[in-house]
Formats: structure tokens, sequence, C-alpha cells
């Protein structure tokens, strides 16, 4: 079921190759991933409630071996489809399949879907990114996930982890990565749309501004570079905010993705939007904030903002974020909870191994 899911995707999946195991152990399941370290991608299968070995197997695979991976949990798709099956649900079998078909298409390096416009401008990537600021004693780690061409189609993430003594070395050495990346492949940018993930007011207070802020770290990367236009969003965190869309004097309805409020009542540089599908209960609006340029185009950055929201490759369904900066955050808790430690091999991060 899963290689016809594949194949209406244009892909042709190969005849897996099995590896056994001889006894039902932890050990012996972390060795047997070592077999398929030639293989372009991993497909395992396990329990929810096995999270030890799901956390060995993503750090084997992808920091020991540089191998993708696809883990299936039986709770989300094999039981499922078991109870699917008995009462003839075919339609949604074939969604599951679907779901788990594109995640395997963005890992080995296809893109699922891509726009027919450029999602902001010609030759102006887009970074998603993150930024765990870790206690005193803990590793401060930085995520970032880039849109490299104007359609959505090659995307190159990375991640970078520092103490807090050595506070955004890794922010500034991770926008280097990524731009000197992006140069190498497509030249010099004529400028680059950053989303910074959520900031409530203390945070941004806190962290973004000031000296050694990561707004300076960000324009003296940029600099270095010789990038001198950029756009910095950032998603406004603790609004607690809610949108309606008047049907009658006494009746509202949740208003369609794609719904903005730029400027009054907010700031001229902010703007309220809705950009997911809700299917029940009230729909919860993102506010984002234009941190930098001081005279910002709020009507083509929401609508490259909207088109983000649909370029999550886990479903074809709109989400709350603008998908790289939901990435970014993907990738920071990756790291920081379960590898440990930075992926450095180009075949993985030029692939969405996060997802």
């Amino acid at each position: 079921m899963l290689r016809k899911a594949t194949e209406e995707r244009g892909m042709e999946l190969p005849d897996p190759s099995l590896v056994p195991v001889a006894k039902k152990e932890f050990d012996e399941y972390k060795k047997a991933l070592g077999k398929g370290a030639e293989a372009d991608i991993v497909i395992t299968f396990s329990s929810h409630e096995n999270d030890k070995l799901y956390k060995a197997i993503k750090e084997e695979l992808l920091i020991k071996y540089g191998v993708l991976s696809q883990n299936i949990t039986y709770e989300n798709t094999l039981d499922i489809i078991e109870e699917y099956e008995s009462k003839g649900n075919e339609l949604g079998i074939k969604t599951i399949l679907t779901l788990i078909a594109m995640q395997l298409c963005a890992k080995l390096g296809g893109a699922p879907w891509a726009f027919n416009e450029p999602i902001y401008s010609e030759n102006v990537p887009v970074l998603g990114l993150d930024i765990f600021h870790g206690k005193e004693k803990d590793d401060m780690v930085t995520g970032a996930c880039a849109v490299f061409d104007p359609y959505g189609e090659y995307l190159f993430s990375d991640a970078s982890m520092d103490k807090v003594a050595e506070k955004f070395t890794s922010l500034k050495n991770l926008l280097t990565n990524i731009l000197s990346r992006y140069i190498e492949q497509f030249g010099e940018p004529d400028g680059l749309l950053i989303l910074r993930d959520g900031l409530n007011y203390t945070q941004e207070q806190k962290f973004l501004y000031g000296s050694s802020g990561e707004l300076a770290i960000v324009e003296g990367a940029l600099s270095e570079l010789g990038i001198p236009n950029y756009i910095l969003v950032m998603e406004k965190k603790g609004t607690r905010l809610r949108m309606f869309k008047k049907l009658s004097p006494i009746k509202v309805d949740n208003p369609a993705p794609g719904t903005v409020v730029i400027g009054a009542p907010f700031e001229p540089n902010e703007m309220l939007m809705v950009s997911q599908e809700t299917y029940q209960g009230t729909v919860e609006p993102v506010m984002y904030k234009v941190i930098k340029p001081l005279n910002p185009d709020m009507k083509k950055i929401a609508l490259a903002i909207h088109k983000l929201s649909r370029h999550h490759w886990n479903t074809h369904r709109a989400i709350k974020i603008p998908a790289p900066a939901l990435h970014a955050d993907m990738i920071t808790y990756l790291v920081r909870r379960i590898l440990k430690r930075s992926p450095t091999r180009k075949s993985i991060l030029d692939k969405p191994f996060y997802l």
C-alpha cells in the first residue's frame, strides 16, 4: 500500500532489505541500525512508549552514520490502518499512507510540492530561526531552516550548540554557514527574509536588542557577508488575541485562512493573521512584528508568511506559523533533547532530516 502511495507522487520504492535481530533487546536493535549505514533511508517501526529506542535510532543514524530515517509508530499508523480496514475506510488509509509518502519524498531530496511564483522575491532566500536560551550552565542551541530557491523546492538546515559563556557564537556561525552555502549554490542574494520563532515581550527585550543581542549578531554576520538588506519578522507570543468573522449581529464564525489585519488597531509594523485551517473550536491568530526594516512592505510580507504556512511537508493543510520557523523549532528540539549534538554531514543538512 505504501509503495502505491509513493508511486502516485512519482517515487519508486525499491524492495526493502529487512534486518533481523537475534534477540528482542535494546542493544540488539541498536546494533542492527549499522547494517543500514549504506542505505538512502532507514524505515523503522516502534511504539510511542519506546522513547529510548526512538532516540537511539535518531542519534545512531543521523550522527554516527549520516543516514536519514523515517520512524513509523504503531499507534499513529498500523493500529489505525487496521481499524480503518475493519470499517472499510479506504480514504482514511490512503490519507495515512499519503502523509508517510510525502515525508519519504521530502527526506529523499524531493519536493512534494512547490509554489508557482516566488515566495517573496527572486534571489531572496527565507530563513526560519529559533534559539533556545539555556540557563546558567546549560548549552544554547540555535536551529535554522532555509528555503533557498524562490519556489520552495530546495531546503537547507543547520544547527549549532554553544555554552552560555560563548553567547551567540552559535548564531553567528550558523548564519555564516548557511549563507555561505547559499552563495556557493546561487551567488550573492539580494536580501534575506528571516522569520524568528516566537518570543514574548520579556524575551524580546532580553534577547533581541542591545550590543550583544540577536539583532546585533545578525547584522554583524550579514555585514561580513556583504548582505546589506534583510527583513526580520518575529512571532509575538502571549498576546492571547482572538479573531472572528461577523455573520450577523449575533452570530460569528472563524475567519478564513489567510485573513490578516495589518496595522491599526495595532502598530504599523504589526499584523494579526489566521493562517491555519480550523475545523472545530475558536481559531487562534498569530501576531507578527516586523523588527526590520523601519518601513516594511507589510502586504508583501504577509503574503509570504501565508504562503509559507502551506509549506510544511508533514501535511497538505495550512499550519499556524510559517513552516521554516516551525522547522527551526523542530531542529532545535531534536538537537537539544534527542541528538545532544548537531548533524554535520551535508547529505543530512540538505534534506529535512527533522521531519
